[in-house]
Order: structure tokens, then C-alpha cells, then sequence
């Protein structure tokens, strides 16, 4: 009796998911493992990963009339969500603040002054206050919102910095700023942002550099500087600063754009600078921090251009035009979204399954949206979704991880993934006769499948697989001895994939 042969005795699956490994110092990537418009997600019970298209958007016919989006926040208290744009660059240093707890919230409520003429990063925070104010902060001037009355009031108290880098901190109901010096400002009344304490500041001074950006992590303040950051938390002094530096928690990472900064859940994540000069990406977790750029990743940001120098005309850091950063949760993922808009790419980090990928829109472009917030159920005007602001057109857009919407406002979504060079640990060449695909069946949802033997140099002319099939398959795949695929899903639907099953046998050289 015959023995079997050995793709039956032990079928291989196709590895479907590895980090993103772009050999490429470029944002035109050719070479390697990547995935693009999709998300990996591993299964516990098969020990594999399984591939998933990312979510669709949907436009919420809501738009003012500038079209730069500069920052979108919603109000936890209220629900209402709050957003600001303004004209483009050299349009002049004006933004307009909206409201959707307004009748019109497609009008502003009220212009702001911005420090640049062109679109940066606007700060917001909600203060325990009655009636319920948001504060709102452009690096140039400070306002408070009245979400009873929707009147903004701006801070004209001079103990006010100037001038302020992005990031309010708002701690056991005191409020908190920094200026550019490294100066930590805070407001002289409990749940007040209109009056603060003159001569009361603490300054992040273990070296000479400017300031970044504020943020918070639990209960402490992280001021992040040029090349360190350093922790404070609230000692209650009696005079001076409520503030004081923790002990031995300086961290050797700076800041090299404010607008990469975002908090999610207890974590901060952010694009890192360094004496050194290398741009990373790290995250900060009990105060602990971790970089988790790949070097495929740090090759990217080592593509990085500035928007004019390190400061700007009115003695502040200048932010980097070209970076925007904001955090989406969705299905069960957790995503730092990393805009890199002047280099033409979207860098998604999965917080939870530590994987990188790339998400465009439907031209191959940067995703082009800089800012994310959510509605509440009930709250008009907006269903209960995620909301994402555009960068260039002010329109906010839904998205959603369940599938609701399969494209982005109508246009297909183009899912791609290119897997690694694969010779499944031996030399000798590799007879592929059959792949099974296991996925979503999902009527009208088809898969473009194609080859490389070359490193990535050619490709073999793209296949068609009909994932509607109770077994979809490709016959006569050739032979092999190291080859990478491409699978290209572009249809109006869902798509899961959960393996490649190979009928696959050894040739004897």
C-alpha cells in the first residue's frame, strides 16, 4: 500500500500575518510583508492570525465652511461634540469652533485665534464645573465654553501664558499648561479655567530645551520636552505650584511633534526625539515607557520632513504640519492611528496584537482624517458611532467595526496584503498544486490572488477566488522555491480571512 503524500499527511497554512517589515528607507514601499486597509487579529484556539479589512467611513453630512480640520473632541458629560477648523495654509490665523448641542451646528459658535497660518493641533478639556464648561486651547489663546449657553469666553487673565504648547491637564480639579519654556502654569481656582495664579509655576528644567506638549498619565503630569520627558504629581504645597517633580522618573524621550501625542484607556503613545536625533514611536504604561516602532517603522520616520524650523514666529514650538495623531477603538482593537501627511503615509499601530500596518484611502494616499471622537446614543445630530474628522474638507465621517459601513462614503475600500518571502524552511524547491481560502462567505466578495518568485521584482498576473464558495480554491499553483503572494480584496463587502491550506509538496532538490 502507497504511503500518502506529504501534503496530505501534514498540510501547511501560508503564514498570513507578520509584522510590517518594509526593507524600504521610503514611503514608496515595494518589498516585503505589509498590510494595507486591513488589520491582523490572533485566534487563541488555532494559534494563527486571521485578517480582517479595516472599518469603512461614512460621511455624517455635517460640514462648516473651512476646510482644515484642527481637533474634535467629545464632551463625556454632555455628549455633545465640539470641533474646530479653519481655512488652509497661508489662509490667515483665524479657526471657527462648532458645536452639535447648537440648532445649527453646522455654524460656528464662536472664532478663535490660532498661533499659525495654517492648521495645528487644538486642545480641549471638560472641567466638573456648573453649568459644565470645555475648555479649549490653540497655542495662542485660551477659551471656555459654556455648554449650558454655548457662549465662549476668552482667558484674558494675564497670568495666562502667551503663548502655550498643545495639552491641557486637568487634576484633582485644578487645571494645567505649559508655555514653551518648560513653564507648568495652573489656574488659581478649583474647576475654574478662566482665572490663574500669577508667579506659581514649576518649570520642567533639567535641561535648556523647549516644551512639547502636556499630558497626563493616572494621576501624574508628563511634561514632554525636546529630548526628556519628565513626571510631576500633585503635592498639595501650600504655595507656589500645587506640583512636584516625582524622583527618579525622568524618562530619556522627548517629544518630536505635540500632534503625535495621544492618550487611550491608561496608555499615552507618541513619536519620540532623542539627543540622538532617531524618531521612534513609544508608549507609556505606568510610567513605564516601551518604544514599539520596528526599524521597517523607524526607516519611515526617518523620511520625516519639518514644516519650517523648530520655532515659530510668535517664539513657540513649532508643531510639525506634516504629523497628525489620533487613537480609534473598534471590534475589540485598540488602533494609534500615525499620519505621516507630507510623506504620503498612514502608519496604524494595533495597541493590543503589537502589530504595524498602513491604511489609505481609495487613490493609495494617506488616510486623510487628523482627529477622532465619539457620539452617544440619543445625542443629535449623529448615530451612536465613531466620529473621524477630515483633514481637508472639515466633514465629519462615522466608522464603525461591525461592519455597517464596506466602504469609505461609496468608494470601494482596497484591501492589500502582501505576505513574506516564504520557503518554509527548506532549500529544495516546493510543487504547490492547491490553496484552499478559508474566509467570511459573503455573496459577491472576490479575491485577487497573485505570485512573486523573485523577491518581490514580478509578479504573476492576479487570479480570481470567489470567497462565496463552500470551498474556494486556486489549482495548478507551480512550483517554487521561495515566493511571497498577493491578495488584493476591493470589493463593496466584508472580509475575514482565516488561512491559506496548501496542498504542497517537497521536490528532491
Amino acid at each position: 500500500m502507497a504511503g500518502q503524500a506529504q501534503s496530505v499527511q501534514l498540510p501547511k497554512r501560508w503564514p498570513l500575518s507578520s509584522t510590517f517589515r518594509s526593507r524600504s528607507s521610503a514611503t514608496v514601499l515595494t518589498k516585503d510583508s505589509r498590510l494595507i486597509n486591513g488589520y491582523a487579529e490572533y485566534d487563541p484556539e488555532t494559534k494563527e492570525y486571521q485578517i480582517w479589512k479595516r472599518p469603512g467611513t461614512k460621511s455624517t453630512n455635517l460640514a462648516g465652511s473651512y476646510p482644515n480640520g484642527c481637533g474634535i473632541y467629545t464632551d463625556p458629560a454632555s455628549g455633545y461634540i465640539l470641533w474646530v477648523a479653519m481655512s488652509g495654509l497661508g489662509g490667515g490665523n483665524t479657526a471657527y469652533l462648532y458645536c452639535s448641542g447648537t440648532g445649527t451646528p453646522s455654524t460656528p459658535i464662536s472664532t478663535i485665534s490660532m498661533p499659525y497660518n495654517f492648521p495645528s493641533q487644538v486642545s480641549f478639556c471638560t472641567l466638573n464645573s456648573s453649568p459644565q464648561t470645555v475648555m479649549v486651547m490653540t497655542g495662542q489663546a485660551g477659551y471656555s465654553v459654556n455648554l449650558s449657553s454655548f457662549a465662549v469666553t476668552k482667558i484674558t487673565d494675564v497670568a495666562f501664558p502667551a503663548v502655550t504648547v498643545p495639552g491641557w491637564v486637568y487634576l484633582d480639579a485644578t487645571l494645567y499648561c505649559m508655555d514653551p519654556s518648560g513653564n507648568i502654569w495652573n489656574a488659581a481656582d478649583l474647576n475654574n479655567g478662566t482665572v490663574w495664579t500669577p508667579a506659581s509655576e514649576i518649570q520642567a528644567d533639567n535641561n535648556s530645551e523647549l516644551g512639547v506638549c502636556l499630558t497626563k498619565q493616572l494621576t501624574y503630569v508628563v511634561a514632554m520636552k525636546q529630548s526628556i520627558t519628565q513626571i510631576f504629581y500633585d503635592a498639595g504645597n501650600a504655595t507656589g505650584s500645587p506640583l512636584s517633580v516625582v524622583p527618579d522618573a525622568q524618562i530619556p524621550l522627548g517629544c518630536l511633534s505635540a500632534n503625535s501625542v495621544v492618550s487611550l484607556d491608561s496608555t499615552v503613545l507618541w513619536v519620540t526625539a532623542t539627543a540622538s536625533g532617531q524618531a521612534q514611536v513609544a508608549r507609556l504604561d505606568n510610567l513605564t515607557p516601551k518604544v514599539i516602532s520596528t526599524p521597517a517603522v523607524e526607516r519611515v520616520l526617518d523620511s520625516i520632513s519639518f514644516f519650517g524650523g523648530s520655532l515659530g514666529e510668535s517664539g513657540g514650538y513649532l508643531p510639525t504640519y506634516g504629523i497628525w495623531a489620533f487613537p480609534i477603538k473598534l471590534g475589540g482593537h485598540r488602533f494609534y492611528v500615525l499620519n505621516l501627511i507630507q510623506n504620503n503615509i498612514t502608519l496604524v499601530y494595533d495597541i493590543d496584537q503589537d502589530l504595524w500596518q498602513i491604511w489609505t484611502d481609495q487613490n493609495g494616499n494617506y488616510w486623510p482624517f487628523v482627529a477622532s471622537a465619539y457620539s452617544q446614543a440619543g445625542v443629535s445630530p449623529f448615530e451612536t458611532s465613531k466620529i473621524l474628522q477630515h483633514l481637508s474638507n472639515d466633514s465629519l465621517f462615522y466608522v464603525d467595526g461591525n461592519w455597517n459601513y464596506t466602504t469609505d462614503n461609496g468608494s470601494p475600500i482596497v484591501l492589500d496584503l502582501y505576505t513574506g518571502n516564504e520557503d518554509f524552511g527548506t532549500i529544495r524547491d516546493k510543487d504547490l498544486s492547491m490553496i484552499y481560502f478559508n474566509g467570511d462567505k459573503v455573496a459577491g466578495s472576490k479575491l485577487l490572488v497573485r505570485h512573486s518568485n523573485d523577491d518581490y521584482n514580478t509578479w504573476s498576473n492576479f487570479r480570481e477566488v470567489d470567497l462565496s464558495l463552500n470551498k474556494p480554491r486556486l489549482w495548478n499553483n507551480g512550483s517554487f522555491h521561495r515566493r511571497a503572494y498577493h491578495l488584493r480584496h476591493s470589493g463593496n463587502t466584508s472580509f475575514r480571512l482565516r488561512s491559506m491550506d496548501l496542498e504542497m509538496d517537497l521536490g528532491v532538490e
